[in-house]
């Protein structure tokens, strides 16, 4: 079913050779008719894109990770993050996690009968009256939207405030025979016994922290995985990172050990106060939108984070796959950002949205609708892993473009199209 599913989707990306005189008249290409010139040279690109991996490694175009085999320049990483949540769908185990169902078209009694193509006030596009997943950890979709959100939380709680910074970053030693599960029980029970008892009350009271946001980041690199944890503190009074070190170090090595884990008094805990390393932090949460500039062949010798990870595991890499299975599980029902109580009130942010409420689409702003798709066609463009094209034609020819995107791979135009957008 796989195979099918990319042979239809390799016709369709290198221009559909198996189309019918008919259907080349209605695209408008046997005639030589220029109907887009924008989206003729990009389906141009691919088709040369195409053919040149074809020659070189015909056994690529079968996998599951067609669109991930070569880069697209012209794409910019919102298409990007919907080839890669199609990749990270067909994955061995993913079905028993939310991400699986994420983008799913449901619709109740009452409920629309179609999927919106809309165009945001903010100038974002947007498919109305879906089910997003919400998952910040295995969903490149649902994630980016969440972490713009909580990206803006930590901005402006640095921002508005007149409190000092100080960036907290705990880790621990290990090698490839851990399990990441393993590791990141023993770190968070060192972090939680380092921030309890009559000792953590004086130590906030001697440095005058008032808040703190902590989160959790993975790696994975030559010596197997290697998890984070963050703390941002907001204190009164200027820091002293040198004591603030000295006095966590010694504890938090301290209840590692008892654990039977380990970390060195000098890298088990990284102190850091300058306003770069904080604004380094804080733009830590946009990692995502950089998808554009990652490469899924980088060398597994190298410490990549999470999605350069999914990117491996969708290219076919078998180690990966195993790999991104693991930190699912590990991931599953973990907060990725989490306030000290009365944190948000005190530093003006407000009250906190849940992962849920960000990563659904606001009814309220319906936004300008580009075009409208039947259930049966977007469950076709969702089978096939066509989403990402569908907005990547959006931006450069809108309805029109589309349109003929679906003349080219079903035969048929969009049921719903509206009469000023019709372009046959």
């Amino acid at each position: 079913m796989n195979e099918l599913i990319n042979e239809k989707r390799a016709e369709a990306l290198a221009g559909s050779r198996s189309l019918s005189h008919n259907q080349e008249n209605a695209f408008g290409i046997s005639g030589g008719n220029s109907y887009n010139s924008t989206y003729h040279k990009a389906f141009q690109e691919i088709d040369y894109q195409y053919k040149s991996q074809c020659d070189h490694d015909e056994a690529v175009i079968a996998s599951s990770l067609l669109v991930n085999t070569y880069e697209y320049n012209f794409r910019n990483s919102t298409e990007k993050r919907f080839d890669l949540l199609y990749g990270i769908q067909k994955l061995y185990g993913m079905s028993k996690f939310q991400v699986r169902n994420c983008m799913s078209f449901m619709p109740k009694k009452g409920d629309p009968v179609q999927v919106d193509l809309v165009k945001k006030h903010d100038g974002r596009l947007a498919m109305n009256n879906l089910k997003y997943c919400s998952s910040v950890w295995l969903c490149p979709v649902c994630s980016s939207r969440i972490a713009a959100e909580r990206r803006k939380e930590l901005a402006q709680a640095v921002e508005s405030s007149d409190a000092y910074t100080v960036l907290i970053t705990y880790t621990l030693q290990h090698d490839r025979s851990d399990k990441l599960e393993d590791l990141l029980k023993a770190l968070r029970r060192a972090v939680n016994k380092v921030k309890s008892g009559r000792w953590y009350e004086a130590y906030l009271q001697e440095h005058e922290i008032i808040a703190s946001a902590s989160s959790l980041e993975f790696t994975h690199g030559s010596h197997g995985w290697h998890p984070h944890y963050h703390q941002l503190l907001f204190l009164r009074k200027k820091p002293d990172p040198d004591r603030i070190h000295e006095q966590l170090s010694e504890r938090f090595t301290h209840f590692l050990m008892k654990d039977g884990q380990y970390a060195s008094s000098f890298h088990g805990i990284d102190v850091r106060s300058s306003r770069k390393d904080v604004s380094g932090y804080i733009s830590k949460w946009n990692v995502i939108d950089e998808l554009i500039n990652v490469q899924a062949k980088k060398g597994r010798s190298e410490s990549m984070n999470v999605w350069q990870l999914a990117q491996l595991a969708v290219s076919g890499d078998p180690e990966a796959s195993r790999l991104w299975l693991e930190y699912a599980k590990a991931s599953y029902r973990k907060k990725a950002l989490q306030w000290s109580r009365g944190a948000r009130e005190l530093l003006g942010i407000g009250q906190e949205e849940t992962d849920e409420e960000i990563a659904q689409e606001d009814p309220m702003d319906e936004g300008e609708l580009i075009c409208s798709f039947t259930m049966r066609e977007f469950h076709f463009l969702r089978d096939y892993g066509f989403i990402g094209e569908i907005f990547f034609l959006a931006r450069i020819g809108g309805a029109k473009a589309i349109n003929e995107f679906m003349l080219r791979v079903r035969g048929a135009p969009l049921e719903l199209l509206i009469p000023s957008h019709n372009c046959t």
